[in-house]
């Protein structure tokens, strides 16, 4: 997943079809719209990070690296706004 501007907010693995593909994106767009199911963690040398889980817990998504938690803590809101709303594009 990419912003506007071409940054890179969100990656998955990788798939071996398209439409696993798509079922991968449709369920980052489930559950990235529920805020309990994107966790902001600290990385080990003080920078942050969220990832975005299914509902088995799996990791589904991992968001770019950001400086600081209060950083990371905006970015997984301002995500899970995002695909809780009508304005995520089709890829």
């Amino acid at each position: 997943m990419r912003a506007g501007n071409g940054e890179i907010v969100l990656q998955s693995q990788g798939y071996t079809s398209a439409a696993s593909a798509d079922n991968g994106t449709d369920s980052v767009r489930t559950n990235g719209a529920d805020v309990h199911q994107v966790e902001v963690l600290s990385a080990s040398n003080g920078q942050a990070f969220f990832h975005v889980k299914a509902k088995n817990n799996r990791v589904i998504g991992t968001s770019e690296i950001y400086t600081t938690l209060s950083d990371a803590t905006r970015g997984r809101d301002s995500f899970v706004t995002l695909m809780g709303g009508d304005t995520v594009a089709d890829p």
